[in-house]
């Protein structure tokens, strides 16, 4: 069974859309920090067995991976291969 491969956009569109990047699952909130003197959450891929996680403002609502995950988002010369 082949799988479609996901571009990039795809995935800046899920995450906009509050989705994780990979499935589309939604992301919830796991725990609230304090960065650089504002209050954030902490969310995570509702799967399971998903490590990816990123930091939701309160101001925008806008989701940011982590940076172990941010190449999800880059242009790859393996992923356009």
């Amino acid at each position: 069974m082949s799988r479609a491969r996901q571009s990039v956009e795809d995935r800046r569109l899920r995450l906009l859309k509050g989705a994780c990047p990979v499935h589309g699952n939604g992301m919830s909130q796991v725990n609230v920090l304090k960065v650089d003197g504002r209050i954030v959450n902490l969310v995570e891929c509702d799967r399971r067995a998903c490590p990816i996680q990123g930091i939701q403002e309160h101001s925008d609502g806008k989701i940011r991976l982590l940076p172990q995950y941010a190449g999800l988002l880059e242009q790859n010369e393996l992923l356009s291969a």
